[in-house]
């Protein structure tokens, strides 16, 4: 209707405001109120005007015969043919003659067609709302529901209908929010009146000079600064105001007392809306997609429940494995049962928490294990990765398959791991104690800029750990960031000797968890996800996850305790040094074997100081 309401003229008809309405009710006693129902589309278009409200559907066009509410004469039209209806009735201050004009009322709007909504009309009532007011044979008093905000604050409001009394001898400050619309005029720093627009004070400010306070910054400069120069809107409003003679002046919205009510908003009770509905389905999806956390308790309650896992505590506690096994309950699962009958040595049952363990670990009935595979593949490592931080904590029969399984059939990951050729490698020393060397190297463009990783040698800890003071010696690449004049006084005042690898070649300096950090971004993106909040899922679990070379968590051996994850843990363990040391020494001697054996390898025979011949970076096809 907007084309259209630019062709209509207006009609002009005077509409009975909330004062002249408190004027004829006083003095009554009874009180009803009646509402039509759908009163718009009571009124009928005239057919020569039928035709600009047409509009254009999936079932060719349409037009309305009724008053439709886009009609921008709408509410003026409606109301005088109310006022026309209802012209001549008066209003009634006792019980007789509310009853006759009531009566009066039924037979007019019968006459004319007109029908009610009778679950919003109310009859013969001693109070009655009506436009954020309650009238009642005491008067008028404003609605409790639309003034709940002011009663229940903190600092009481006073109870005298009078804040304060306007004198006209006092100067005056009107203090005013962000918009045009809300005002309170204060003086000797006490309310008169709360109201909106600055015009509603025209007979009290007129002529005499008063201060407005704002939290709207600029426009203490709009106003101030004869030298700016503002749109046409902004001059229309400053030439409205010449009127009045005024200062502004800028106070923080925190002070600002007309802007009281939104900084205190009260807990609702009203139904929800369609916005509120929209965040509770998002809630409801958001719920129910991500995995929660895996308590003990939670594993210990689905524990009772299932007859397997009770079958085989039973058989654990009266060494009755024999006839468990042999005559088994038909509740029970027989692949299961079997698979824990094979490891009945390893099991054993906490007597405290009443859960069946494979040495540490938790077994999980079948309820479970799709939560926990999904837990652990969060950040979306790679299988091995998986496998070892379920292993940590929990076991259950097909574990390995079930893992494969999953990781096989995640899209996300499917689509960016990306095959790479292998090369030989050439092991870096273990440092003798953690914090020791430090690898740094950069990961982007990411959407909010470049990122800054940094590898902690040890145990390959990937995460910027400046807190924990200066190291001996960083290793980089041989990037511009890390070539710079600056980062090299930078080297030179913190005390740390600056490592760079050899030139075009990242294996040496944490390539391999560049990738593993890119390929879990590019996860994040194809699933739609907060990349930060991913990257954090993955950093958290890898944290957590023993390493294929020492067999101790990256967290175990710098901060040597272990971190807890959402998965459940009943007995946790320490590292000993000595122990990943010598693990990490044969699996990097087992890895560089065939690392070489692969790649076929050779040992160079040119020694230090002797002429080669260098590799030049290719720029075309004829370099």
């Amino acid at each position: 209707m907007r084309q259209p309401n630019r062709a209509i003229h207006r009609e002009r008809h005077t509409t009975p405001t909330i004062d002249d309405l408190i004027h004829d009710l006083n003095g009554a006693t009874v009180f009803s109120k009646i509402d039509l129902n759908s009163g718009y589309h009571q009124l009928e278009l005239a057919p020569e005007s039928r035709y600009i409200t047409t509009f254009s559907t999936h079932r060719g066009l349409r037009r309305y015969t009724r008053l439709n509410f886009g009609t921008s004469s709408a509410a003026e039209v409606f109301q005088d043919a109310i006022q026309q209806v209802l012209s001549g009735i008066e209003g009634a201050r006792n019980v007789s003659a509310h009853f006759c004009a009531r009566h009066a009322v039924f037979e007019r709007l019968r006459s004319k067609n007109l029908t009610l909504n009778a679950k919003k009309c109310e009859f013969n009532k001693s109070s009655i709302e009506f436009f954020g007011y309650i009238f009642s044979r005491n008067g008028f008093s404003p609605d409790p529901k639309k003034v709940s905000a002011i009663n229940n604050t903190s600092p009481q409001f006073p109870r005298d209908t009078v804040l304060s009394y306007f004198n006209p001898h006092n100067a005056a400050t009107i203090i005013v929010e962000v918009n045009e619309n809300n005002g309170i005029p204060k003086q000797n720093e006490k309310p008169s009146v709360y109201c909106l627009r600055v015009n509603i004070f025209i007979f009290t400010l007129y002529g005499a000079k008063f201060n407005i306070i704002t939290d709207h910054k600029p426009l203490e400069r709009i106003f101030t600064n004869p030298a700016a120069r503002s749109n046409a809107r902004l001059e229309r409003w400053a030439f409205k105001l010449k009127l009045y003679h005024f200062t502004i002046s800028y106070s923080p919205g925190k002070t600002n007392p007309a802007d009281y009510l939104s900084r205190h908003i009260l807990a609702t009770t009203h139904p929800s809306t369609a916005s509120d509905q929209a965040e509770e389905y998002i809630a409801f999806l958001a719920d129910h997609t991500t995995p929660k956390a895996m308590t003990v308790s939670e594993v210990k309650q689905s524990t009772r429940a299932d007859p397997t896992l009770q079958a085989v505590i039973e058989a654990l506690r009266n060494n009755t494995w024999h006839s468990t096994f042999e005559t088994p309950s038909p509740l029970v699962n027989s692949q299961d049962l079997h698979a824990l009958y094979n490891i009945r040595d390893e099991l054993s049952v906490s007597d405290y928490h009443d859960l069946l363990l494979r040495s540490h670990r938790l077994i999980l009935l079948h309820a479970l294990r799709q939560r926990a595979l999904h837990i652990a593949h969060e950040g979306h490592q790679g299988l091995t990765k998986t496998k070892q931080l379920l292993r940590e904590n929990i076991w259950f029969p097909g574990i390995d398959g079930l893992t494969k399984k999953l990781i096989d059939t995640c899209l996300a990951c499917q689509a960016t791991v990306v095959q790479q050729p292998f090369e030989p490698l050439r092991m870096t020393e273990l440092p003798q104690a953690p914090w020791q060397q430090l690898s740094v190297d950069f990961c982007g463009p990411l959407p909010s800029g470049d990122m800054l990783f940094v590898v902690e040698i040890v145990p390959k800890l990937d995460r910027i750990l400046s807190v924990h003071g200066i190291l001996p010696e960083i290793k980089s690449d041989n990037g511009p960031p890390f070539q710079s004049h600056s980062f090299a006084q930078f080297a030179q005042y913190m005390g740390f000797h600056h490592r760079k690898i050899t030139p075009e070649w990242p294996k040496a300096n944490s390539e391999r968890f560049m990738r593993t950090i890119q390929r879990t971004l590019r996860a994040a993106h194809l699933e739609n996800k907060n990349w930060k909040q991913e990257l954090f899922l993955f950093l958290r679990n890898h944290y957590a996850t023993p390493h294929s070379t020492t067999g101790v968590s990256p967290a175990e051996l710098l901060f040597v305790r272990k971190l807890t994850v959402k998965l459940p843990e009943v007995i946790p363990t320490s590292p000993s040094r000595s122990q990943f040391a010598d693990i990490d020494l044969k699996k990097n001697e087992k890895m560089k074997e065939y690392a070489d054996t692969t790649a076929k390898a050779k040992p160079h025979s040119f020694q230090v100081g002797d002429t080669v011949l260098v590799c030049r970076k290719r720029v075309n096809k004829l370099s």
